[in-house]
């Protein structure tokens, strides 16, 4: 299994809900051409690196701390990595996130950008990105796709629903359940 995690450059990714479930194949493509300096760059522009590289650099051996960083980065939402997300439907500017067959095309897209993030990822965007970076760098990974996931948008470690009195469902609070 350690082999198939860290050199298998295809699989299948799942995405949709827990009533709809469809697979798709995703190229890793940890192997291709740039992708490794690439990957070298994600690190080097992490919010970790630029604040204090000497401890940053003296960290890189650990895989639990690789695994903070590059998914951090990954996201763009959050630190200005790799992949912006987009839930809204509505993608001008960008790529419908359905429409990403590979790894390799969006890391490519983000090097020749100037490392600007590349417009559009949802939740196995992410996911598969950050599974052919750590490949890449010998990491063991996976894509796990998770149906029926929470939110806990204020860190109270809960899910809170509100519901008026007679039981309707009120849009109160940043948690959320999809």
């Amino acid at each position: 299994e350690c082999e198939e995690y860290v050199l298998e450059e295809f699989g299948i990714i799942f995405a949709g809900n827990k009533n709809h479930i469809s697979g798709f194949g995703w190229n890793f493509g940890q192997f291709q051409g740039d992708i490794l300096n690439i990957c070298l760059s994600i690190m080097d522009r992490s919010l970790y690196y630029r604040q204090d590289p000497v401890t940053d650099v003296s960290h890189r051996h650990d895989p639990r701390y690789l695994g903070r960083v590059l998914s951090a980065m990954v996201n763009a939402n959050d630190d200005q990595g790799v992949v912006l997300g987009n839930w809204s439907g509505k993608y001008e500017g960008g790529k419908n996130p359905s429409s990403w067959t590979g790894s390799g095309e969006i890391l490519q897209s983000w090097k020749k950008s100037g490392f600007k993030p590349v417009k559009y990822g949802q939740c196995w965007v992410f996911a598969a990105v950050l599974t052919t970076v750590l490949r890449c760098l010998g990491i063991p990974t996976r894509t796990i796709t998770n149906f029926s996931s929470a939110h806990d948008a204020d860190g109270n470690l809960r899910v809170d629903e509100f519901y008026d009195a007679d039981g309707n469902h009120l849009e109160r609070g940043a948690d959320s359940i999809w």
